[in-house]
């Protein structure tokens, strides 16, 4: 707009037109010169009013953020720590599973525990995802007020773009050096270590529910067996199911039907006793296993990330701070 009256003033001017058409003309832009100073003035001061606010409130604020972090990283770790060494230390692979017959709260143990280690998934990935979101938004913001740099990555890796070489204010130190760390500890190792462990514990769980299925079964042929064994007493006029075990193996009763039958039963109930016995074993494995191969490969995992953030963010370069 003012440029396209200035160009019109001075047409006006170089043709000798009117003295009140090229007065009204120059007024008009004056007062647009008028109004663009206002707002250039108007847009310092916010300017100012901002910068003021990003350098004295913005930045002492990511430094207490920042350390903060660093003492959560220490803390976490240390205790972490000190887990892996209680359960290294412990007799793991003397576990053994609680089954769903010896107690229903067994069951209701393992999926509560698959529950949280769902949850322990999600909250772990959003947590992570939410801070680096958060340096990245940051980041991009004050480089807005830094003049384009070509950034190329170098020979050793390390990016030339530098805040401080351009003698940016403190702020934009701490927030590139925040930026180029967020990303050297990948948090997909303790993912992993974390979905491992619930397929696990969903192994666990698939043993105690197949544990419980052969329980039943187990048990249906026992009474099948009690009972016809029972009848059968009756109507041979025995005393005691040793003399049923007598008749069984008398190859005088081995025509008999009843008899057959019986000793069926009996095969029948042995062989669901013995698969039962099988299961509760493969149940007992599947305990002692669990926490050395599953939880054990979360805590190392998780220690390795808390260490590796420990280092980069004590790398952070931070004006003016006591870092303790």
């Amino acid at each position: 707009m003012y440029e396209k009256k200035f160009k019109r003033l001075k047409s006006l001017d170089e043709q000798g037109s009117e003295s009140s058409m090229i007065d009204s003309t120059r007024l008009s832009v004056r007062n647009l010169r008028s109004r663009i100073s206002i707002n250039i003035r108007t847009a310092n001061a916010f300017s100012s009013k901002i910068q003021k606010i990003r350098d004295e409130e913005l930045y002492p604020q990511l430094v207490d953020l920042n350390l903060g972090f660093r003492r959560m990283w220490k803390a976490v770790l240390e205790c972490h720590e000190k887990q892996l060494a209680a359960i290294q230390d412990s007799k793991m692979h003397l576990v053994k599973a609680v089954t769903i017959s010896q107690s229903n709260a067994a069951a209701m143990a393992t999926v509560e525990l698959e529950r949280e280690l769902a949850k322990w998934y999600r909250c772990f990935n959003k947590w992570i995802s939410s801070q680096r979101s958060y340096v990245e938004a940051l980041n991009g913001w004050l480089k807005k007020w830094l003049p384009d740099v070509q950034e190329e990555n170098t020979p050793d890796g390390a990016p030339p773009f530098s805040p401080g070489r351009l003698g940016a204010p403190a702020v934009f130190v701490i927030s590139n050096d925040w930026f180029q760390v967020i990303e050297k500890v990948p948090k997909n190792e303790v993912l992993k270590a974390i979905d491992q462990f619930s397929k696990l514990v969903h192994q666990f769980k698939k043993s105690q529910e197949n544990e419980h299925r052969q329980k039943r079964k187990a048990d249906h042929a026992s009474r099948d067996y009690n009972k016809r064994r029972e009848t059968l007493q009756r109507e041979l006029g025995l005393s005691t199911s040793l003399d049923i075990v007598s008749v069984i193996e008398d190859t005088h009763h081995s025509h008999d039907d009843r008899v057959i039958e019986l000793d069926k039963m009996r095969k029948k109930r042995d062989e669901e006793k013995t698969k039962h016995e099988e299961i509760v074993k493969h149940a007992h494995l599947a305990a002692s296993a669990t926490l050395p191969v599953g939880l054990v490969s979360v805590l190392q995992q998780t220690i390795s990330f808390f260490q590796g953030n420990l280092q980069f963010y004590s790398g952070i370069r931070i004006k003016g701070a006591q870092v303790q």
